[in-house]
């Protein structure tokens, strides 16, 4: 349950190798602090990105992927991941959705869900 804004900033990591959570001690940090959600963004979503979100999905960490901060190589190997990502690991979230989220959480914790949106 991610109770505080402040408990975001301080696990922002840069990843070294695909999978970010047991390399970059995201996992183990996020469970000391009883977080359960990863905001999730990247340069290469059929890489990067894919990976994190799988390896969140495997740890039973919720992933949303923001749609407006991940890219790749070209718009169609973009969209066919992020509806595989969709329908399999996490949810396809816009980045306006995740600023209400994520300003909820300082006013009431667990009052805002972010409602799914369908990937085109």
């Amino acid at each position: 349950m991610l109770t505080a804004c402040s408990a975001l900033r301080k696990l922002r990591s840069q990843k070294r190798t695909y999978l970010g959570l047991g390399a970059a001690g995201i996992d183990i940090a996020s469970r000391r602090r009883r977080i359960d959600t990863l905001l999730c963004c990247g340069t290469s979503a059929s890489g990067c990105v894919r990976a994190t979100v799988t390896d969140a999905f495997m740890r039973d960490i919720r992933c949303m992927v923001i749609r407006e901060c991940v890219a790749d190589r070209t718009t169609a190997v973009l969209e066919a991941n992020l509806f595989d990502l969709h329908q399999k690991y996490a949810e396809v979230v816009s980045l306006s959705n995740v600023l209400a989220y994520v300003a909820s959480l300082s006013a009431e914790p667990h009052s805002y869900r972010v409602q799914r949106e369908g990937v085109a």
